[in-house]
This record gives structure tokens, C-alpha cells and sequence, in this order.
């Protein structure tokens, strides 16, 4: 295969296909560029949560039934995305487990319902409570590099558009 018949199977005459797409490209990028920033800050106020009530866990030695401790004692308050974490079957989950109750464990009774740690996992649990927490600056800062990047891709998109249309011909 020749260098030309890749250029002409590989690449389109991208100016062509752009004008015929509705859609502007510089609104597609703004709404990956949001899409990843929500992404960041949700992974990181979920990591937070899921690592205080670990490193909570850990330090109060909650490895069995007999040592649980409820979201009251180690002073967290259950938010949405926690309560929806313990209660769905998930990473959270596989580590963490319930004191066995006659009551089903809701929402809204699940702060006060004994946890711990289960046996098996006892060890990913000791690196995650000595792990570092994700922080929220670490998260501000990579939103600051995705829009960063995203301008970039905007001032210089006719540029690479104008580029690529010509390696067609």
C-alpha cells in the first residue's frame, strides 16, 4: 500500500464533511471539556467519602461484628453519594460490610447500622487509610488543564482543519 492510497482511504476532505455537520465542533469540545471536569470533581468528592470511612474504620479496629461502628461514631455524615455506595453492590461494598439486623438497612437508617471491615480485605484497607486522599486542588487543576487544552483545540482548530484537508490532496 502506497503512501497516497492511505491518504486517500485514511483521510477525508475534512472540510467537506464539516460542512455538511450541524453540529459545531467547538461546542462538541466545550461539552467533553464540562463533561470531563464534572467526571474529576464527582471521582474525587467519592474518593474522599469512600476514604474517610475507611481510614474511620481502620482506626477505630473494626475488623469484625463484635468491634463495628456506626457513621455516628466515626462523626460522618452520610451523604447521597455515600449512601448510595453502601447500599449498591460496588468497591465500597466488597470491603465494607454490615452488622447482621433482623431490619432491612435503608437510607434513612443506615447511620445507624454497625460497620467493618471484612477479614479479607483487611489489608487493602490498611493502604487506603495510609494512602493519600485526592484532594480538591488536584482536581481544580486538572480542570484547569482540560480547559486549557480545549481552548487550544479552538483557536487552533481551523488551522488543523485547514492542515488535514491539504494532506488529502
Amino acid at each position: 500500500m502506497t503512501w497516497q492510497m492511505i491518504k486517500e482511504y485514511l483521510l477525508l476532505n475534512l472540510n467537506e464533511y464539516f460542512d455538511k455537520f450541524d453540529f459545531p465542533i467547538n461546542l462538541f469540545i466545550l461539552a467533553l471539556t464540562i463533561g470531563a471536569c464534572v467526571a474529576t470533581f464527582s471521582v474525587t468528592v467519592h474518593k474522599r467519602y469512600t476514604a474517610t470511612l475507611v481510614r474511620g474504620l481502620v482506626r477505630h479496629g473494626a475488623f469484625n461484628e463484635e468491634s463495628a461502628v456506626t457513621l455516628e461514631r466515626l462523626h460522618i455524615i452520610p451523604s447521597a453519594s455515600l449512601k448510595a455506595a453502601l447500599l449498591r453492590h460496588g468497591q465500597l461494598t466488597d470491603m465494607v460490610a454490615f452488622v447482621s439486623t433482623d431490619e432491612e438497612i435503608t437510607k434513612e437508617n443506615l447511620h445507624t447500622v454497625g460497620l467493618y471491615i471484612k477479614s479479607e480485605r483487611a489489608d487493602r484497607a490498611h493502604r487506603i487509610s495510609e494512602g493519600i486522599v485526592p484532594g480538591y486542588i488536584s482536581a481544580a487543576v486538572a480542570c484547569f488543564l482540560f480547559i486549557s487544552i480545549a481552548l487550544a483545540l479552538v483557536i487552533l482548530m481551523p488551522e488543523i482543519l485547514t492542515f488535514l484537508s491539504g494532506l488529502n490532496q
